[in-house]
């Protein structure tokens, strides 16, 4: 298994070689990481090949130089684990300015972290996850922390780095280095200049503890997302899982809501999951295949209903069979036609996966025996 790297960074680097310095010196739990992936825009994608990445003279390379237990031959750290943000016509990001930018990001985010927590095929994750959300702007650090609620596993960490005051976002501070060096902290509010010894700097690991959800998704949905859901499609999909199952009409709008939010259907689809809910409701069989006059009369009447017209249902939903098991008595079913539930099954599953997505229609679309939420879940409103 790797250990993985994941920051955030804008115009102050540090925050990748202090990381990396605070997880190798743990003693706790000291990590030499074998990959370090950074999420920035282009203007911080040069400041890191400039200041961290610049053969020999780049603060990533001192660092690797002054403690043996970071080789930098052995971490893979270079311009193709830098991840730009870019715009939809594919172009690098120099900031993060407008609410498309911002969507770009997460939507950027969310990828990586996807791929970077993938799983073999017996569900055990490739890489441990160590993510900072330190650096970059702030909502950077946000999206990043909320992509490891959705896809972390159970030892992948999340974490800020301390600095001593003075050396945080120092230009010329990186790491504590083995010779003690002398430096100038400048207080922008005062305009007082102190000096500060690198001897005094330490440089530590906050954990942050947060709530994974990666499993719990798993064990409803049996799935983590889909490989091209973006930021917003992807939280919709995690909340899903974690609403409320419950139908709700409202009959004086002739509307119905699932898991609070309204879904369009046709009236004759309408017609067909009001009655299958009644039925759930009332404790009934939902066998549809075999019904009597008293259901083909509630059809008609709720169609009605909603038409407000004496419109029927019945003749396209229904048909009379003769009942293979009296053949003699040649007694007769009321039955809904085979061809007409799948048209209804299937109209209503289209029409609530629009609104719910894949993942959250799953718990009210129709199978052979009717709906499967609790009759306590289900208010039929002031209907029929």
């Amino acid at each position: 298994m790797k250990n993985i790297l994941v920051c955030v960074s804008g115009l102050s680097p540090q925050i990748v070689t202090e990381t990396l310095y605070a997880l190798a010196m743990d003693k706790n739990d000291p990590v030499v990481v074998d990959e370090v992936h950074i999420l920035t825009t282009v203007t911080g994608k040069k400041k890191i090949e400039e200041l961290l990445l610049t053969p020999k003279t780049g603060q990533f390379f001192q660092l690797c130089d002054q403690y043996p237990q970071l080789v930098a031959d052995k971490i893979r750290f270079n311009a193709e684990t830098i991840h730009v943000i870019s715009d939809k016509e594919g172009n690098d990001l120099d900031d993060i300015r407008t609410i498309e930018d911002n969507g770009r990001l997460a939507d950027k985010t969310v990828d990586l972290m996807r791929t970077l927590t993938a799983e073999t095929k017996d569900g055990q994750p490739l890489n441990r996850i160590h993510a900072s959300i330190a650096g970059g702007r702030k909502t950077m650090g946000f999206f990043l922390g909320h992509a490891m609620t959705l896809f972390a596993h159970r030892d992948d960490r999340l974490s800020h780095v301390l600095v001593t005051k003075g050396f945080e976002s120092h230009r010329e501070f990186f790491f504590p280095p083995i010779e003690n060096k002398t430096l100038e902290s400048r207080d922008y509010q005062t305009n007082e200049v102190e000096i500060i010894e690198t001897r005094d700097a330490e440089v530590m690991l906050a954990d942050i503890p947060f709530v994974r959800l990666r499993g719990a998704v798993m064990k409803k949905s049996g799935s983590v997302f889909g490989n091209n859901m973006g930021y917003e499609e992807t939280v919709q999909v995690a909340q899903a899982d974690f609403d409320a199952v419950d139908i709700k009409f409202d009959w004086d709008k002739k509307e119905v809501f699932l898991s609070g939010k309204k879904v369009e259907m046709k009236p004759i689809d309408f017609t067909f999951y009001y009655w299958l809910s009644k039925r759930k409701k009332n404790g009934v069989a939902c066998e549809w295949r075999e019904h009597g006059a008293e259901d083909i009369e509630f059809l008609d009447a709720v169609y009605a209903n909603l038409k407000s017209s004496d419109t029927y249902v019945s003749d396209e939903l229904c048909e009379t069979k003769v009942d293979k098991r009296n053949l003699r008595e040649k007694v007769k079913l009321v039955v809904i036609k085979s061809k007409s539930f799948e048209q209804r099954k299937n109209g209503i599953k289209t029409a609530v996966e629009k609104v719910l997505g894949l993942n959250g229609a799953a718990p009210y679309v129709i199978g052979d025996f009717g709906l499967t939420v609790e009759p306590n879940n289900i208010d039929l409103g002031n209907g029929l």
